[in-house]
């Protein structure tokens, strides 16, 4: 365990993905986390510079902007590093500290 630990510790830019609960996730309820649990394993666990979210079976965006009431943006909330919401056709591209160069 801390051998992980110490690997997470270098991570600079996290992807977190199947924010549930989800009964229909590949996987589904309980195995995957919801957005608080999410929001605590990036603040007090991996603590990476930022953070890419996506919940595949959930439509958080529309028209290009993130719903308010989805499970990424009740994560993008209560992480306190910036989350970015990957978009179709849109390249995100980071630096090696893992903060947004283009494309956020």
């Amino acid at each position: 365990m801390k051998k992980l630990l110490i690997a997470l510790a270098s991570l600079s830019l996290a992807a977190c993905a199947g924010m549930g609960p989800d009964p229909q996730a590949i996987g589904g309820f309980p195995f995957t986390t919801g957005p608080a649990e999410a929001a605590y394993v990036v603040n007090d666990l991996v603590r990476p510079n930022s953070v890419i979210a996506s919940h595949a079976n959930e439509p958080a965006t529309v028209g290009g902007k993130l719903v308010p009431t989805s499970r990424t943006a009740t994560f993008q909330k209560a992480a306190r590093m910036p989350v970015h919401v990957p978009l179709s056709g849109r390249t995100m591209e980071f630096d090696g500290s893992g903060r947004c160069a283009s494309g956020c």
